[in-house]
């Protein structure tokens, strides 16, 4: 008897010391008359093992304990497998977790051993996958400081980024598209807008689910908030040329601030149309077309309410203005042929003028502005002189053109003048190709002298 109770002893010391060396590395929990011990320990917030592992102090039932066994991510289970060896049971994740990533265990429940005992189990350990200091964190960021033109949100991480991952990971509202520019060493991204940041606008930015080149995952959700400068002054259109336009100037509008000028461009009409380009300097916009404007024409332009200044502020309202270039056309105010003068431009008034003296006809025409130079030479081209009747007559042919200094009068030299009864038409053309002022200026259209000789 009393040998038994030394055994007894002997045994319960050796229990009770393996207990306690267990218990030194792992949680013992305790329901009742089962007990049971596991890798994750009370305090532990970091776990990095392949799997768990379990020992209950007695064998159970692996089915129905299966069963009250679970692995989370939030809340939802994650899919194990089980491997018993006696009262060991060791669960197996059947997919890697995720480093960085915070998940708990649970066993709740009723739990069964294979003596048929239940035992009703509350149990869970949460706990960050991977080592402790060794996390995927953000540990310094930057917003855009657009009043000293930082145009840059600048992250930091502690490990090296995994940009695809980036890609899916980062979100920012409202939605803008930005230039992503990685560092050398993949440590710091920095986030540039295509074309600037809009005014007036609170930015929200977070960050997610990012991984690591080591495959960690981000610790946690980081997010915050900015503004950008603000501009509650509406653009407005302070100045234009358009009460004084000559048919060879450009338009040119002033605004009360820089407007943006695809903007301008999209949203700007002319009626008639004429193709032209439009350049910027500071708030102003000036639009060059291609031909000159036409003399005695109204145009009309339109530009649009949706119009932006560089901060994507619209015009307060639609800007409707029309214009009339100020030029005049080109006149001949007088024509005289020999001793004639001031002969009229009217196809029912013919006048008769006396050649018997001579078969030559000095014909002088006066015009109301000078003649570009290099127009000087077309005017062969312009002048014409032709018999009209008899149709059979011969033509007179031009000997001389004269000038004067000013270029506002020329004197044409005919010979061959038939100097009875022959009914002469001289035309003047109209063309700009031929006659054009040093302002451009041309006639408006054709006109025509008859005489008649005698």
């Amino acid at each position: 008897m009393l040998k038994f109770y030394k055994m007894l002893n002997i045994k319960t010391i050796l229990f009770l010391l393996t207990v306690f060396i267990f218990e030194l590395s792992c949680s013992l929990i305790t329901f009742e008359d089962l007990t049971f011990f596991s890798n994750i320990s009370d305090n532990q917030n970091y776990f990095y093992e392949n799997s768990i592992i379990v020992n209950f102090s007695s064998e159970m039932n692996n089915d129905k304990t299966e069963k009250i066994i679970f692995l989370k991510e939030n809340s939802n289970i994650i899919n194990t497998s089980f491997k018993w060896n006696g009262k060991c049971c060791e669960i197996i994740p059947e997919s890697a977790l995720t480093k960085g990533k915070q998940y708990s265990f649970v066993i709740s429940g009723q739990a069964v051993t294979k003596d048929n005992k239940h035992f009703d189990i509350k149990y869970e350990r949460t706990f960050i996958y991977g080592i402790k200091d060794d996390l995927f964190t953000l540990t310094e960021y930057s917003n855009p400081d657009i009043l000293n033109s930082d145009q840059t949100l600048s992250l930091k991480f502690s490990k090296q980024i995994d940009i695809s991952s980036f890609e899916n990971s980062f979100t920012i509202s409202p939605n803008i598209k930005l230039k992503k520019t990685y560092s050398e060493n993949l440590y710091e991204i920095k986030l540039t807008p295509e074309q600037g940041w809009p005014v007036n606008t609170y930015f929200i930015w977070s960050i997610e689910k990012l991984h690591s080149k080591d495959e960690y995952e981000l610790c946690k959700k980081y997010s915050d908030t900015f503004f950008t400068f603000h501009d509650y002054i509406q653009p407005k259109l302070i100045f234009s040329n358009l009460n004084n336009i000559k048919i060879t100037d450009n338009l040119f509008f002033s605004f009360n601030k820089k407007m943006d000028l695809k903007s301008f461009e999209n949203n700007f009409s002319i009626s008639p149309y004429i193709n032209g380009y439009f350049s910027q300097n500071e708030n102003d916009i000036i639009f060059h077309p291609e031909n000159n404007f036409e003399i005695g024409k109204n145009y009309s332009i339109i530009i649009s309410s949706k119009t932006c200044d560089e901060n994507s502020i619209p015009i307060y309202q639609e800007i409707k203005k029309t214009f009339k270039p100020v030029n005049h056309f080109l006149k001949i105010t007088s024509v005289s042929i020999n001793e004639n003068l001031n002969l009229p431009f009217n196809q029912n008034q013919i006048t008769k003028i006396n050649f018997s003296q001579t078969q030559t006809a000095f014909i002088e025409i006066i015009f109301s502005n000078s003649i570009n130079k290099k127009n000087i030479t077309s005017a062969e081209k312009a002048i014409t002189l032709q018999p009209v009747f008899p149709t059979e007559t011969s033509f007179p042919k031009l000997t001389n053109v004269k000038w004067n200094q000013e270029r506002n009068k020329v004197i044409l030299t005919y010979s061959n003048m038939i100097n009875t009864d022959i009914l002469y038409k001289l035309t003047v053309n109209s063309s700009k190709n031929y006659f054009q002022t040093e302002e451009n200026e041309y006639m408006e259209e054709n006109l025509c002298i008859y005489f008649l000789t005698e």
